[in-house]
């Protein structure tokens, strides 16, 4: 039997400690007053829809809403980063990452009020509609991934997850096919 030890590191990147005080230099992209107060606007306008959808949804003038809370932090820099060539793969929280992407709140409650139309915004691009079931987006983003790779294009494929999809099969099977990717096609 043959053991093999990993030998890795986990790099850590901290910008600010648990009070808030800079303990290192902003990136370069963050490094504009003027790009943070922008990331701020978004994330804040992207709360205040959540909360009248949310309020919407169980007044029952909405169908199903999922809440985005707490995810604008994330999907706001990441999508605002992404080039108009690239492709989002979203799934049911990502209306922010959408918006930033070209829709408008309006598809969003289009969407989540039932109406298919909603995520055919043609602003989207190459993005793929909203992707409901828990984890399947991350096997989605692999196969355009590895279609960017087989055309050799510079190109990339954004997805996130919540840390319920890590527990899913899908989350699984996708970190596998990340994996293989490596390979040559």
């Amino acid at each position: 039997m043959t053991t093999i030890a990993y030998q890795g590191e986990i790099r850590f990147s901290r910008f600010l400690d648990a009070a808030g005080q800079p303990v290192a230099e902003l990136p370069d992209w963050a490094a504009q007053a003027d790009t943070l107060v922008e990331y701020y606007r978004q994330m804040t306008l992207a709360r205040q829809f959540d909360t009248k959808a949310i309020a919407l949804q169980r007044t029952g003038q909405l169908g199903t809403y999922p809440s985005l809370l707490g995810s604008e932090a994330i999907d706001i820099p990441t999508a605002s980063l992404m080039r108009e060539e690239d492709v989002l793969i979203p799934y049911y929280r990502n209306h922010a990452m959408q918006v930033i992407r070209g829709s408008e709140w309006r598809d969003v409650l289009l969407y989540w009020g039932g109406d298919e139309r909603g995520s055919a915004n043609p602003a989207q691009r190459q993005d793929l509609p909203n992707c409901v079931p828990i984890a399947t987006q991350c096997l989605h983003a692999c196969g355009v991934a590895a279609a960017f790779r087989i055309r050799n294009e510079k190109r990339v494929a954004v997805t996130l997850c919540g840390d319920g999809a890590t527990s899913k099969g899908d989350f699984l099977e996708a970190l596998n096919v990340a994996g293989a990717g490596n390979c040559r096609w």
